[in-house]
């Protein structure tokens, strides 16, 4: 699991923690691949965090009383390590291409194995004692659990404001699209991320991939989409793209171009196909693109020709589709 804290202090490279999570689980850190995680049962929740290592091999040091879990990046110019005697969950499994079903449950788990690094690499893996031959800094998990951090590849987590007054309204059973069409929900969140600095956006961004990565999550699709003007789309992906420089890990950007109507439907779609996307893929290059067709939003005809477009830019699709309504669109859009 890439754990940080703040993705400007370089870490020691070396480190270790412990850190409790919920219940009675707990996850180690041991990098330096930024995703790999050792997982285990018999801590309390009261038990505070840990450091292990000397005092030579520790982590920066931080305030009194902070127990954060902090991700040591060691992927740069460390010798190999071998971590053994883990219960290791590889992933590897039977079905090609994406899983669906069943085979998601295919978790690849060796019961009791070993893994190398060096380098940021996994250079070697499998079940056993490592091979006495195999030279590097032997670690054991103790029987734990070592995984690949998890991957989180639709977020919207740049943004300003909240939405904190709807949520009565929500409990209430008032449908979210009736909202959306009282110019809350998505309307509510750009007024206020159009009123918002490029500095306020950024640093809401930061805090979330903070809480994110503390969770365990190290690679982070972030989307555009608050903005519905050039202007504000393009200071919500400079956001992100400031995000992916400084907070390490991946965070990859996505215009979110087709989201809400700002007014009339025909100018506005126009507006957004034929100035803002070729605007932002000059800026950005062949960025990927979302849409979100639905009822009161983009309907299948105008998420065509936004996709079309995008194709021609050289850009990679992403779409919301039937979340309240099936307008029939999923087919299209696998299609393309």
């Amino acid at each position: 699991v890439d754990l940080a804290y703040r993705a400007a202090e370089a870490l020691r490279e070396d480190a270790e923690l412990l850190a409790p999570l919920r219940g009675q689980r707990t996850a180690r850190v041991i990098g330096p691949c930024r995703g790999i995680a050792v997982e285990c049962t018999g801590m309390a929740d009261q038990d505070q965090v840990q450091r292990e290592g000397s005092s030579a091999n520790a982590c920066l040091p931080r305030a009194d009383h902070d127990e954060r879990p902090r991700f040591c990046d060691t992927s740069q110019g460390m010798p190999r390590v071998i971590h053994h005697d883990a219960r290791i969950l590889t992933l590897a499994g039977e079905s090609a291409g994406p899983r669906r079903g069943l085979a998601m449950r295919e978790l690849g788990v060796i019961a009791r194995g070993y893994l190398a690094h060096e380098a940021g690499l996994i250079t070697a893996i499998g079940a056993g004692d490592p091979p006495t031959d195999l030279e590097g800094e032997r670690r054991s998990a103790h029987g734990r659990v070592l995984m690949p951090a998890f991957v989180d590849c639709h977020t919207h987590a740049c943004y300003a404001g909240d939405r904190y007054a709807e949520t009565a309204k929500r409990l209430a059973g008032v449908p979210y699209l009736e909202i959306l069409a009282a110019g809350g929900g998505i309307m509510s969140t750009v007024r206020d991320t159009r009123a918002a600095s490029a500095a306020t956006l950024a640093q809401g961004l930061a805090a979330r991939l903070d809480a994110m990565r503390a969770t365990g999550t190290i690679a982070v699709e972030v989307k555009s989409g608050y903005g519905l003007d050039l202007d504000t789309e393009l200071r919500m992906l400079d956001s992100v793209a400031a995000a992916a420089r400084t907070h390490g890990g991946f965070v990859v950007p996505t215009l979110l171009g087709a989201h809400a109507i700002d007014g009339d439907e025909t100018a506005y779609c126009t507006r957004v196909i034929d100035e803002v996307l070729p605007a932002v893929v000059r800026r950005f290059g062949p960025i990927a693109c979302d849409a979100y067709c639905e009822k009161g939003a983009w309907s299948p005809a105008w998420t065509t020709r936004f996709f079309e477009r995008a194709k021609t830019l050289g850009c990679p699709l992403r779409v919301h589709v039937d979340q309240f309504n099936e307008l029939g669109f999923l087919d299209t859009a696998l299609a393309m």
